[in-house]
């Protein structure tokens, strides 16, 4: 498994802990509510780690559930080490916006990581 995968494996299982929203990756979901979608990009590939953006869209019925759940990602992912077996990841959290054109009752936030990968050697 690549390395990108794996990182988004860690991704999926820490957005999972998000109760009663429905997870999707790399898709495009903007008129349906309790709805997170996240993007992983490779931005740079050095001797010994990856860099990548990892992009999160919330999406909801009231901006008091997507301001919680926007809070809730945060904690899950901002300066934490994330490891499994045979990857180490670092999460930085750069910035939060809103999302505006999406449908009438329908809110959104967009929250941005920066976030470091190491392939672990397994003994």
């Amino acid at each position: 498994m690549s390395l990108t995968n794996k990182v988004r494996k860690i991704v999926a299982t820490e957005l999972s802990k998000i109760q009663g929203y429905t997870i999707s990756s790399n898709v495009s979901t903007t008129d349906q509510p309790n709805h997170v979608t996240y993007y992983l990009n490779e931005i740079g590939i050095y001797m010994n780690r990856t860099d990548y953006s990892l992009t999160i869209s919330i999406f909801g019925n009231s901006i008091e559930d997507i301001e919680e759940k926007s809070d809730l990602i945060k904690k899950l992912f901002d300066f934490n080490q994330i490891n499994s077996d045979d990857v180490g990841t670092t999460f930085y959290f750069e910035n939060r916006n809103n999302i505006d054109d999406v449908k009438e009752r329908l809110y959104g936030r967009l929250l941005r990581f920066q976030v470091v990968a190491y392939e672990r050697s397994i003994k």
